[in-house]
């Protein structure tokens, strides 16, 4: 099993020190890098989201707002 790592940053902090860095940390290795836009919106509901089950599944009950359930599809692990 090979080294994985994962860097958030934002796009204008790339520049020639990121890939001398991305260099030194793989010299003489293929590596993959794959790009994805960060959606900080759904990442802070995911957060929300898992801790309500997190909380339900520890007997804690409260009244849940319908975007929990319009959303919920999104929220399920597959």
């Amino acid at each position: 099993m090979g080294i994985s790592s994962t860097l958030r940053l934002n796009a204008d902090d790339l520049n020639s020190n990121f890939i001398k860095s991305i260099n030194t940390l793989f010299k003489g290795q293929d590596i993959e890098i794959t790009t994805k836009i960060i959606d900080k919106d759904f990442e802070n509901e995911n957060i929300k989201y898992k801790k309500s089950l997190e909380d339900a599944l520890n007997g804690k009950a409260y009244e849940l707002d319908d975007n929990f359930w319009h959303n919920i599809n999104k929220r399920i692990d597959k």
